[in-house]
């Protein structure tokens, strides 16, 4: 399980139980696929061929580069019509349930009250810090308090309308 260096041999890939038989199925229908392409006729023997034929074969698999099993052919690209797709986006947005329609209005009204509740917390704030400079410590500390708040309210309301109205595509 360990090997020179130290690190763990990693485990081989089991499927849950609840799958293997899914599993078993597509193992049974890759080797299926793959029986067909061992049938092909079988290479020269490397003894057989002259020394003239083994420097061309050689050049030959250099150039080529070996498509790994499973790609499939190569199929002929297709342009697609940019009219017909903008059509068809066009038809499944108008599919789309609009279940959201009225929701950003309460976006809004919600950043409005806590603006609002915000812009309070920062007067009065204000008023405690002019009123109790003087009391000491307590009483800027207070205001303090009250002043970072209502900023962060008033943050937090810019950011919600700000928010609310880019998903409407307002701004």
């Amino acid at each position: 399980m360990v090997d020179s260096s130290g690190k763990r041999a990693p485990r081989a890939f089991e499927p849950p139980p609840w799958e293997r038989q899914q599993f078993d199925e597509l193992a049974a229908a890759k080797q299926v696929k793959a029986e067909p392409a061992q049938e092909t006729p079988p290479e020269k023997d490397p003894a057989d061929e002259t020394p003239a034929d083994a420097g061309a074969g050689a050049a030959k698999d250099e150039g080529a580069s070996p498509k790994p099993e499973g790609m499939p052919k190569d199929k002929p690209v297709t342009k697609l019509d940019e009219v017909a797709v903008t059509e068809m986006l066009a038809q499944l947005a108008a599919e789309e349930p609009h279940t959201n329609q009225g929701l950003w209005q309460a976006g809004v009204v919600a950043s409005v009250g806590l603006g609002s509740i915000g812009l309070m917390v920062l007067i009065f704030g204000l008023v405690g810090l002019a009123r109790t400079a003087k009391a000491g410590p307590v009483g800027v500390a207070g205001g303090a308090i009250l002043v970072v708040f209502g900023l962060g309210m008033i943050a937090l309301a810019i950011w919600l309308v700000v928010r609310t109205l880019k998903q409407r595509g307002v701004l």
